[in-house]
């Protein structure tokens, strides 16, 4: 924010505040469910991974290995130099709980409409499903406060919504710990921000 007043800059800002809650918000929630002992927390999936799984469930078992292996490269290949999704992440991290494995993501909300954000986050859900997840969405927020259509395209292709109440349930249940109460008593984004109050409204 002093960044943005100090350039006399307004555009973006809104948004960038957004996403710099959203990343307070995932981080908060790893934070606790690595302290679990009811649950082992895991890395988050890449997209990548979902290919080297469908390549390995789709190539002919009876083909040499340098066959399968020169499919995993040349598919890659073509993924990396004309997708962008390289490194684009299915979800935020993992959880194992007994033969349970959960894909979790975190939003604080969602706004946005553009298509290919919303078909990535949809398609998301059945690649982890494909790989043996359960995919689960995080929201901070009620639902009320994001858009309808994308969350029912993300529930159609497979996400547990868990928003507000839900989501903290979902985590206190996993790690035995109030995550909604310890940010009510610990976390004032707002106060932080009263100080620019005025350059803000501007």
């Amino acid at each position: 924010v002093e960044g943005y007043i100090k350039e006399d800059k307004s555009k973006g800002i809104s948004q960038m505040i957004g996403r710099r809650y959203g990343h307070m918000w995932q981080i908060m929630v790893i934070e606790v469910f690595k302290h679990s002992k009811k649950v082992e927390l895991g890395d988050k999936i890449l997209y990548k991974d979902y290919v080297s799984k469908w390549i390995d469930s789709n190539v002919e078992s009876g083909q040499a290995e340098c066959c399968i292996k020169n499919s995993k490269n040349v598919i890659n290949k073509f993924l990396a130099e004309n997708t962008g999704t390289d490194q684009q992440d299915l979800c935020d991290f993992t959880i194992s709980e007994k033969n349970i494995k959960y894909g979790i993501d975190t939003k604080v909300r969602f706004v946005s409409n553009d298509s290919n954000t919303v078909r990535e986050i949809a398609d998301s859900a059945r690649h982890l499903k494909f790989m043996g997840y359960e995919p689960i969405l995080l929201f901070r927020k009620n639902r009320e406060d994001s858009l309808r259509t994308p969350l029912n395209r993300f529930e159609k292709e497979g996400w547990k919504l868990l928003c507000a109440e839900d989501a903290m349930k979902f985590i206190a249940d996993k790690t035995e710990f109030n995550l909604d109460e310890w940010i009510n008593k610990n976390v004032d984004i707002w106060a932080e921000l009263k100080k620019y109050q005025d350059e803000l409204i501007k």
